[in-house]
């Protein structure tokens, strides 16, 4: 009678090698691995608002918007903030790619910063049109 131990054996290497990519996928989607955001630097007019939206908040429906302005202004104010104002940030990151800046925003490594970044859901391309606009900002100061 034939063994059965190449059929378990290849039965259960099936099953690592599934299981493997299975964790490999979720991981990635987790935490954005070895997912590399291209950089872009030119953008037509309805990729200039859109990223005007996101930063502003206005780009999707309440429960999934991510208002930047709330805590980083785009404009200088005699009032105390703690945070970074935009302009600061575009400073910062300026030279920086679009992996940088999506690493910052949806890991963050500070305490408060994560608390007060979690929960946020930004595409590669919400990334990039952000970065655009604070780019942007840059030449208006």
């Amino acid at each position: 009678m034939p063994s059965s131990f190449p059929v378990k054996s290849a039965r259960f290497l099936f099953a690592a090698i599934l299981l493997t990519g299975i964790t490999f996928q979720l991981l990635r989607l987790k935490f954005r691995m070895f997912d590399s955001i291209p950089v872009r630097t030119n953008f037509n007019a309805e990729e200039i608002v859109r990223a005007e939206r996101l930063f502003y908040g206005l780009a999707y429906p309440a429960e999934r918007s991510v208002n930047c302005v709330k805590c980083h202004n785009t404009r200088q104010s005699d009032t105390l903030n703690w945070n970074p104002d935009a302009l600061e940030i575009s400073r910062n990151y300026l030279n920086k790619s679009p992996d940088d800046l999506s690493g910052v925003l949806l890991r963050p490594k500070g305490k408060k910063m994560a608390e007060v970044h979690k929960g946020f859901q930004l595409t590669n391309e919400d990334v990039v049109l952000i970065k655009a606009f604070m780019t942007g900002l840059l030449t208006l100061d």
